[in-house]
């Protein structure tokens, strides 16, 4: 490629002959040596910092990868836990009713129980019955 009667990749003594450019070839030289390497620093400074990320990146994918797999066995944990608590206050509370479910049952088979009168209670009540019956009849 040329430019203005230059060539780019004509060495430093060719470019001493591009009209407009007088240069001295040995500083020319020393200078693109110098910038060669300069960027050609930069540019493994900036690669060097690509893969250093890369490794970050990776890096940091690892361990979100090992938190989320640790919330899960967590939560799960806690699932179970809790699955386990609840079992025990259900069956706490399955066998408070029953025993008062059975308490209750064994009260009402009481109340249900015939009672047949003695002759002291069938006498009670016959003079019950009487007091009442002459208290109605007096006052009528």
């Amino acid at each position: 490629m040329r430019i203005s009667g230059c060539s780019v990749a004509a060495p430093a003594r060719e470019l001493t002959r591009c009209p407009g450019f007088p240069v001295d070839e040995p500083t020319m030289n020393a200078r693109h040596r110098e910038e060669d390497l300069a960027i050609e620093a930069a540019i493994a400074q900036v690669l060097a910092a690509e893969r250093d990320a890369d490794v970050a990146v990776a890096q940091c994918r690892l361990d979100a990868a090992a938190m989320i797999e640790q919330a899960h066995a967590d939560a799960r944990a806690l699932a179970q836990r809790t699955e386990r608590r609840i079992g025990r206050i259900r069956a706490a509370f399955e066998a408070s009713t029953a025993r008062e479910v059975a308490r209750l049952d064994a009260e009402s088979a009481q109340l249900d129980v015939r009672h047949e009168l003695t002759s002291d209670e069938i006498a009670d009540v016959v003079s019950a019955v009487a007091v009442v019956a002459a208290e109605l009849t007096d006052n009528a």
